[in-house]
């Protein structure tokens, strides 16, 4: 299905026919809304009515270049949310996906009825801290090989050190990773978003992302939030209970053994957690 944005056009998927609308804001940058297929899956259908679609940028979709900041991404989404013509919707934002939708509760505060923050950042510099302490934890081997290519100047042999060594322990633990992200990983590796926004190197994050910053903003947040984070996700737990601390009215679920995507690794407790907080009202 498509949704028409001026002469943007974007892929969208809808499943369910439940009365509690949410709409699931995919990660990146450069991913698809293909990879939180399996959150279409584990929600519901006769309680929820779950949409999902394309960032402008994604996939290299020429029909929807991408944009060159976060509030205009906020913006696409409010006004997908007009279009479909939802009242005051639950919205996940998973990664990139949940800095979109911190960026959209500042400029929309009254538009949800929750948010449900999922391994995310409140901005671009503890995400580079983020990573960089993580990268610390691996072997190395790795580094080696990442210093190697970034030399070179290789992405291809990063990109193989990054899918040896990182993708494992920190992005999904799931081993062969899922067919779902898997097929996103190609096009995020040539997408335009993804060098503007973070740069040649996930791990030495340069781009436009780095200034961007709702840290402050966090204890404004009017709606009812859950946080969402594990033991092997980019930050720490101690990171995880700094933004739960800082939202009013945010309830936090945190897991041993998960990372990244925690919705892979451990589907049954994430369902859980998001049944639990959407359930409550």
């Amino acid at each position: 299905m498509l949704l028409t944005l001026g002469s943007r056009k974007l892929k969208y998927k809808k499943t369910g026919h439940g009365s509690i609308p949410i709409i699931l804001l995919h990660g990146g940058l450069g991913l698809t809304c293909e990879s939180l297929s399996i959150i279409h899956d584990l929600l519901p259908p006769e309680q929820f009515t779950v949409y999902s679609y394309y960032q402008s940028g994604c996939a290299n979709n020429e029909n929807a270049p991408f944009y060159k900041s976060v509030k205009a991404y906020a913006d696409e989404l409010n006004e997908i949310i007009k279009q479909l013509k939802i009242l005051r919707p639950f919205v996940l934002g998973h990664s990139w996906g949940g800095i979109i939708l911190q960026e959209f509760l500042v400029h929309y505060p009254d538009a949800l009825r929750g948010a449900i923050l999922s391994n995310t950042f409140s901005s671009g510099y503890l995400l580079r801290s983020f990573l960089q302490n993580r990268a610390e934890e691996l072997p190395e081997a790795f580094h080696q090989k990442r210093k190697a290519a970034i030399a070179l100047g290789d992405g291809d042999a990063l990109d193989a050190a990054l899918g040896e060594y990182w993708f494992p322990k920190f992005i999904c633990r799931v081993n062969p990773l899922p067919q779902e992200i898997l097929l996103d990983l190609g096009p995020m590796r040539n997408s335009a978003i993804s060098y503007y926004f973070v740069g040649a190197d996930l791990l030495d994050l340069n781009g436009a992302l780095l200034n961007w910053d709702r840290t402050a903003a966090l204890k404004k947040i009017a709606v009812p939030v859950l946080v969402m984070s594990g033991e092997f996700d980019y930050g720490s737990r101690k990171d995880f209970d700094s933004m739960l601390k800082a939202i009013p009215n945010a309830k936090g679920w945190y897991e041993a053994g998960v990372s990244h995507f925690s919705m892979y690794d451990n589907p049954e407790t994430y369902k859980k957690g998001i049944l639990d907080f959407l359930c409550e009202f």
